[in-house]
């Protein structure tokens, strides 16, 4: 491997760095989802369950985006 790759810093916000416009809230909708995603996790708790209790109204759609990707905890 011959073939040079450059390295370049981010600002630590991936919506900023791409110019998206609210990136953030973006960031912080993001940060929260992961947050979730990991209590979720931590808890062994499926979509069905985490919808079910505490009465958190959690839309299938975004439910379903919470598994897409797997995450340590």
């Amino acid at each position: 491997m011959s073939e040079k790759i450059a390295l370049i810093c981010g600002s630590g916000n991936v919506f900023s760095d791409f110019d998206r416009q609210n990136a953030c809230l973006a960031q912080a909708r993001a940060t929260l989802v992961a947050g979730i995603i990991c209590t979720l996790y931590a808890r062994g708790l499926s979509r069905r369950e985490a919808k079910g209790s505490q009465g958190l109204g959690i839309r299938n759609s975004h439910a379903s985006a919470t598994r897409k990707y797997p995450v340590s905890a």
